[in-house]
């Protein structure tokens, strides 16, 4: 069963990111494919992977494994080909 999984703004950057990437890496996920997603309307952001393209929009899968299209409005990963 998977959930998806939101990010506290204080582990965007720093200490607490390190500790973050490091617990990931400790349960066996990919930081290579993993980031941190756009935020929400609501200001809230969750661990995404790209998994695909199309023009100007990124195919994002949250970690429950909902997928949807996010506007490129600066480069962002792309999905391992």
């Amino acid at each position: 069963m998977s959930a998806r999984v939101f990010v506290h703004p204080r582990c965007f950057e720093g200490p607490a990111n390190g500790a973050l990437v490091s617990t990931l890496q400790e349960r066996g996920r990919d930081m290579s494919q993993i980031f941190i997603g756009p935020p929400s309307p609501k200001g809230h952001c969750e661990l995404v992977k790209v998994v695909g393209s199309r023009d100007k929009w990124s195919i994002m899968e949250r970690m429950d494994g909902v997928q949807f299209l996010h506007q490129n409005l600066r480069e962002t990963p792309t999905a391992a080909a």
